[in-house]
């Protein structure tokens, strides 16, 4: 995975000598698209490191999934892919989270001083795109630069255009409530630390001693959140449980291209989880989900999910 180091404006496309409004007017999106339901931090980490050198730089980030779950209705993926990407290849990625928006503010302020640009959650009702509906949803946006007046913007939907907002404008999207957000002023940063090529049977290491880790305690809280189900009547979020999966099958998928033939069971067993997590995901979603027999339905899926992981571990350890 070799990258060089280059500055911020070297990412950028400009045109022309714009004086104190010399904004940039594009940046290089070599992944785009829609991407399922909590992933889309993923393909934004992945074009910034792309932007940066690094080969194949989306696929590789699916390195750990599992569960956290602190007692609510949410059930966490297990978030601990940027500190085993820094261990695999140098890649600071950090992910965080603050009590209201004058933290966050601080933040973004420093580290756009700092020349770093940073993932932000946004309600995607303030960015109207023609082939979406517009409606008041969490989204991840990149900002390429904030400060007190605007903030320069990309939405990787819609294009590569940076679209310039004031800092008014920015901040309501920022602490503007919509479906999907969980976690207060979410932010992901990627630093500028020179990176390493990782080889893939290096990278395939890394995982199963992370996972060898990790996979007891995720089981575990994932057993005591179907016990929480089946007695309570409140909501049920597994989106991010589903959203990990998903970006770990991509993983396994580019390790098997690799010709890492232990990774082609993996990366199947994975996009079937996918699949069944996000089911639970849009069976959750219903209004119907307050019927004792479809919340029973989904405690079922949740259980079957569960034997699943365990066999999925099991493929990955061997």
């Amino acid at each position: 995975m070799p990258t060089r180091e280059v500055s911020q404006s070297a990412l950028l496309e400009r045109d022309g000598d714009r004086g104190e409004q010399d904004y940039p007017k594009a940046f290089p999106l070599y992944y785009r698209g829609i991407t399922p339901i909590a992933t889309c931090h993923w393909q934004w980490v992945g074009n910034l490191l792309a932007a940066r050198g690094v080969r194949n730089a989306w696929e590789m980030l699916g390195l750990s999934w599992g569960c956290r779950w602190m007692g609510s209705s949410v059930l966490f993926g297990i978030a601990t892919w940027p500190r085993l990407l820094r261990e695999i290849c140098g890649a600071d990625v950090s992910i965080l989270t603050f009590e209201g928006a004058s933290q966050a503010r601080a933040t973004e302020l420093r580290l756009s001083s700092e020349g770093v640009p940073f993932i932000a959650e946004i309600d995607a009702y303030y960015i109207p795109a023609e082939h979406r509906e517009r409606t008041h949803v969490v989204h991840a946006v990149l900002v390429i630069h904030r400060d007190e007046v605007r903030a320069q913007i990309v939405d990787s939907t819609i294009g590569p255009a940076i679209m310039s907002r004031t800092a008014a404008e920015y901040e309501l999207m920022r602490v503007s409530p919509c479906v999907g957000r969980v976690e207060g002023h979410k932010l992901y940063s990627v630093g500028w630390s020179t990176i390493i090529e990782a080889d893939p049977g290096a990278i395939l290491d890394g995982v199963k001693r992370h996972l060898n880790a990790t996979f007891p305690e995720s089981q575990r809280l994932l057993e005591r959140y179907i016990v929480w189900v089946e007695a309570s009547e409140e909501p049920i979020d597994v989106c991010r449980a589903a959203g990990e999966r998903y970006q770990a099958a991509r993983l396994f998928e580019y390790l098997a291209q690799q010709k890492i033939e232990t990774a082609s069971r993996p990366a199947t067993l994975l996009n079937q989880l996918t699949n069944d997590w996000y089911l639970v995901h849009m069976l959750a979603s219903n209004e119907r989900i307050i019927d004792n027999r479809a919340r029973r339905r989904i405690v079922r899926f949740l259980r079957r999910i569960a034997t699943n992981e365990i066999e999925l571990a099991e493929a990955v350890l061997r």
